[in-house]
């Protein structure tokens, strides 16, 4: 006794040594864990003075990155890719390191810029403040006005919010919008797999790859979040008892050989048994809820609705979700408010739209052959998006076909992507492919996700090979087809597949700045070109025309239907046809004014292929024609006054 007493004393040091090893392991993982994004928010922090955004080229914002934001953003990546190699793996890490990747791919330009990006969220705003101040709409001065739901919501932020505009928080929309994305996407990743590591590490592709930038302030980026939650409710808690087989009842009895292959082809393995809501008023509000989120889709935009409409219907079709019903109310809706509320604009346009439908070659024609043109770099760029559409696509199939052969059908996340491309077959202002790019960007990330993981952590029992008794016996071919095809991994392997995630996340984001930010010489405005266009709204009188070239200036903020902003011929800019300004500048007898701004030369090289000094000399033509004078300059803008008689007119 007191042999053993004096043994489980001497025992006592070596366990106070295993303990303290234990818990230097948890300080250090904690430290890695929460002090690697927190380092990487520091030194993202620390970059943003060394932005130069007048030294951008046509390669856009990745031409001024500093060196600390790339080491940042390495940092980052690094970090969260150790994260999602724990076991068990931490979600509060793994959505620190999501909320930081936000902040930094979205929120960068926010802080960089001195005002809002794009010239369409100026106009945006000023749709937002005609509602609030006249509290109606006119459907035909505008097809904005024909889906009124987001202005309408948006000057009820106004005014509850007491701000004058919404000009200070607009600059934030996009991360604000990709900040609601994240609980939708998890929803939807979590009704198809159990394994964590895809659906966080599907959700981490999702912003990488978000290049089209659809998520800016915009009904567009309102709806896409509403989209998002409806497939988010219905996949998570309305799928369908038999969802796993295609109705093929009839065409079993015609072939009774190849229908059973034709189930094990869809079949295969499941891992994505949600339990559903047992108490009929949970469901019913659920449903309610999906009713609510397409009722304010319907209003809000265009093309949305339609999209929704499609992954709805074909998760019927194939019997994914239990509410067969539910694609006809929708239709009902959509259809209700084109015919009733939206008939200003159809009427005006109805041929032209018809005329597009089906004419794929048109569509491809306009949504990509007509994009490549412009500077060299700017060629660049647009070659650069679709070479990180392809990847995209390519590691998504790569994805889907590891899922397959490990022996899981995916049919609801393969319906989200393929329901998108029908849309293919309309027109929507030359933007359909990058449209359906975004809206099939969801399962794309998600099959992108499972190419690195393509089965759920292995359990020794689930393996292939089996030890018993000492020797090895194999699982029979049968069963195999009725399981997944999983060995263990090895400690190597993880370590293979973490570095593999890591090279494939800095590819995607170098990509994603050099694509989502190509055109941001464009884009981005500085405040003198603001501070011109204020001017200008504050001596021009009501009524008046307001002619810029390029397509990209800071205006329509105010006054929406009081002025009337015009685009400028690109041919009357490289040939300095003042001619031709001089007859479009003539037909409003209350006022016009010439605006020439910095983003409008950088608009007119970039997809134009003009020079600075093809601009200058546009500019001294107008200048020596003797019909314009300048009123207002600055380092960035200028704006002329058109005289509207001529100098031999005003001699007499």
């Amino acid at each position: 006794m007191e042999l053993g007493a004096a043994n489980r004393l001497t025992d006592f040091p070596s366990i106070w040594v295993r303990a303290g090893e234990l818990s230097k392991r948890r300080a250090a993982s904690a430290i890695l864990s929460f002090g690697m994004p927190i380092a990487a928010v520091l030194v993202w922090a620390l970059s943003l003075p060394g932005f130069d955004l007048r030294a951008m080229n046509d390669l856009g914002l990745i031409s001024v990155l500093p060196p600390a934001f790339i080491g940042a953003i390495v940092l980052l990546t690094c970090s969260f890719c150790l994260a999602l190699g724990d076991s068990p793996l931490r979600g509060p890490v793994l959505l620190l390191h999501l909320g930081i990747l936000i902040l930094i791919l979205y929120g960068t330009p926010a802080l960089v810029e001195a005002t809002p990006r794009l010239s369409v969220t100026w106009r945006h705003i000023g749709l937002i403040d005609y509602v609030m101040h006249n509290r109606n709409v006119l459907p035909k001065f505008d097809a904005y006005f024909n889906w009124p739901g987001f202005f309408a919501f948006g000057a009820f932020v106004t005014q509850i919010s007491g701000l004058p505009s919404l000009i200070s928080l607009a600059a934030w929309a996009h991360v604000f919008f990709n900040a609601l994305y994240l609980a939708p996407l998890v929803m939807i990743y979590r009704s198809i797999t159990k394994d964590s590591r895809v659906v966080w590490l599907g959700v981490w592709f999702f912003y990488l790859s978000n290049w089209v930038g659809q998520d800016y302030f915009s009904p567009q980026g309102f709806d896409y979040f509403l989209y998002l939650a409806l497939l988010g409710i219905l996949l998570g808690w309305f799928r369908s008892d038999s969802g796993d087989v295609i109705p093929l009842n009839s065409i079993r009895t015609w072939l009774p050989r190849v229908a059973p292959r034709l189930f094990w082809l869809i079949e295969g393995h499941r891992d994505d048994q949600v339990k559903r809501l047992s108490r009929p008023w949970q469901r019913f509000g659920l449903m309610a809820a999906a009713i609510a989120i397409y009722a304010a889709m319907v209003p809000s935009h265009q093309l949305t609705p339609f999209a929704a409409l499609l992954c709805v219907g074909l998760l019927v079709v194939f019997n994914r979700i239990e509410p067969h019903s539910l694609p006809i109310l929708m239709a009902a809706m959509a259809l209700s408010w084109t015919c009733f509320m939206a008939v200003a604009y159809f009427a005006g346009h109805l041929d032209a739209l018809v005329a597009t439908i089906g004419a794929v070659d048109q569509n491809v024609q306009r949504g990509v052959v007509d994009r490549l043109r412009g500077s060299p770099d700017h060629l660049l760029v647009v070659h650069a998006r679709l070479a990180m559409s392809a990847a995209v696509i390519t590691l998504a199939v790569s994805g889907t076909f590891r899922r397959f052969i490990a022996g899981y059908r995916d049919v609801s996340m393969v319906l989200l992507v393929i329901a998108p491309a029908f849309l293919i077959l309309a027109q929507y202002g030359g933007e359909m492919f990058l449209r359906v790019y975004f809206y099939a960007l969801p399962g794309l990330a998600f099959f992108s996700a499972a190419f690195f993981f393509p089965a759920p952590p292995l359990r020794q029992r689930e393996a292939i090979l089996v030890r018993s008794v000492g020797r090895v016996r194999i699982v029979p071919l049968q069963a195999m087809m009725r399981r997944p095809v999983r060995i263990r991994a090895s400690r190597n392997s993880s370590w293979l597949t973490t570095s593999a995630i890591a090279l494939a996340s800095l590819a995607l984001i170098g990509g994603f700045f050099l694509t989502r930010y190509g055109n941001e010489r464009m884009d981005y405005f500085t405040p003198q070109e603001v501070q011109a266009v204020r001017y200008l709204y504050g001596v021009a009188p009501p009524g008046s025309q307001f002619v810029a070239p390029g397509i990209s200036e800071p205006w329509q903020f105010q006054g929406y239907t009081t002025y009337r902003t015009v685009w400028l011929e690109n041919k009357v800019v490289r040939e300095a046809n003042v001619a031709a300004l001089e007859q479009r500048m003539s037909k409003n007898s209350i006022g016009s004014y010439l605006l020439i701004t910095r983003s409008a030369a950088a608009t007119l090289e970039l997809y134009a292929g003009m020079t600075p000094e093809t601009l200058a000399r546009f500019e001294q033509a107008v200048e020596s024609s003797g019909r314009f004078t300048i009123i207002y300059q600055n380092p960035d803008a200028k704006v002329y006054m058109f005289i509207n008689a001529s100098p031999r007119e005003e001699r007499r």
